[in-house]
């Protein structure tokens, strides 16, 4: 059986490496035998089993143009130049129908097409082919009228419109108008695959999927990789203090509000303030991009790695910490927090989006109350508290998250349809 994974990147974002790693855990079966193909490849990177769409010159010009260009058209309408990756309109794309590997596979994967990748007319393309279509929804987009994360709006159960992202919202805005396109576009043979119970339970609500198969198979990750490590090795891989309780943060962009670094800084500043006796040795590990760091403080000794692009220095960075903090507000499967854990490094996050699904309440980390500065502290410090949580961690990425689990699932679902 063929499978034809889809998706506008092959490193970039979150859908990128968890699309990767699907393809990496599938190909491990003698079941199957998957390809990915992309829109542009990342950082020359060499894998006789990924593809390129632009591949020359020429190509990766004018996919550039229509990216600019779709976000450029966008701006009338956006609400804020702050929300301008919030919503995408799929005006673009490429016709890959006709693509040779579109042509041999027997299964198509499609994941994460925006940024003028695929279009409504593109994905109705693949649909007339009469090939199985799955799709894996990495956020909210596929069935929202627009928007990548609704921010608590259930308009999408009926028709949108009235849309918190546009300028100048009414009834019949353009997301009322990309909610009929969608409508127009799937078929009912489609089946879409949500990362998270939490995303399945709001795909199902959707106006746009009461036809279509809506079932949660999670990202799969490589525990061959992602493995604990001795501690004190992993932290002289950066210079880092032995002796101290190591707590990391880690983003692409650390200042990115959605990331809720501001929480973070709050909850470590009431620390700093208390007489826990734990804030003698605490130090923060910061893993991502910044621009400024005199910006970000965090009230105790801070150690910036900046980005980490080499998989054993993200492995040693989650093994040199003794806890995760990722106070993020919009999430929907954060690989960061399976990572984490898959270390036996424990993790601290808001109770949002599909976390629930990964940590397990005070059982192999905890789970704050939404927004609760006072929740995040309280979490810290249990957790720090633990002595044998580490493998309560690994046994829960084992059983869940595991390549063979995951991929398991997948080839069954595949075999269902074909």
């Amino acid at each position: 059986m063929k499978v034809l994974l889809i998706n506008t990147y092959e490193a970039q974002g979150g859908a990128a490496i968890a699309c990767k790693r699907l393809l990496g855990a599938l190909n491990k079966s003698t079941e199957v035998e998957a390809k990915l193909l992309v829109n542009l490849r990342q950082n020359n990177s060499v894998n006789e089993q990924v593809y390129e769409v632009a591949d020359t010159k020429l190509k990766k010009l004018i996919r550039k143009y229509l990216f600019y260009l779709e976000k450029v058209l966008f701006i009338p309408y956006e609400v804020s130049k702050q929300e301008r990756f919030a919503f995408s309109t799929a005006y673009f794309g490429t016709d890959i129908s006709k693509h040779a590997l579109v042509k041999e596979a027997d299964i198509l994967h499609i994941h994460w097409t925006n940024q003028s990748f695929l279009s409504y007319r593109n994905i109705q393309q693949l649909v007339n082919l009469g090939k199985p279509v799955f799709v894996t929804m990495h956020d909210m987009w596929y069935f929202t009228g627009g928007c990548h994360h609704s921010r608590g709006c259930m308009k999408f159960t009926e028709d949108c419109g009235n849309c918190q992202f546009l300028k100048n919202a009414g009834s019949t805005d353009l997301s009322y108008k990309l909610l009929k396109k969608k409508r127009d576009t799937y078929d009912s043979k489609m089946t879409f695959i949500a990362c998270s119970n939490w995303l399945a339970d709001l795909a199902k609500q959707s106006s746009l999927l009461q036809r279509n198969l809506v079932t949660t198979i999670p990202n799969p990750i490589d525990t061959s990789i992602f493995l604990k490590k001795e501690k004190s090795i992993a932290r002289k891989a950066f210079n880092l203090p032995e002796n101290k309780l190591l707590i990391l943060y880690a983003a692409a962009r650390v200042d990115d509000e959605r990331k809720g670094y501001k929480y973070l800084a709050n909850a470590l500043k009431a620390i700093s303030d208390s007489d826990l006796e734990i804030k003698k040795n605490i130090e923060i590990v910061v893993m991502g991009n910044v621009k400024n760091k005199e910006d970000i403080d965090f009230h105790f000794p801070t150690h910036f790695l900046g980005s980490l692009s080499k998989v054993n220095e993200i492995v040693d960075c989650y093994n040199s910490a003794d806890l995760f903090v990722t106070p993020s507000l919009e999430e929907n499967l954060p690989n960061t927090i399976i990572e984490s854990m898959a270390c036996g490094t424990p993790a601290v996050a808001f109770r949002i989006g599909g976390i629930p699904d990964i940590i397990d309440h005070k059982t192999n980390g905890y789970l704050a109350n939404y927004r609760d500065t006072q929740d995040l502290v309280n979490g810290i410090e249990w957790v720090l508290a633990q002595k044998d949580i580490a493998e309560k961690c690994i046994e829960k990425v084992e059983n869940a998250f595991s390549e063979q689990v995951v991929s398991r699932r997948f080839i069954e679902l595949y075999q269902s349809n074909f």
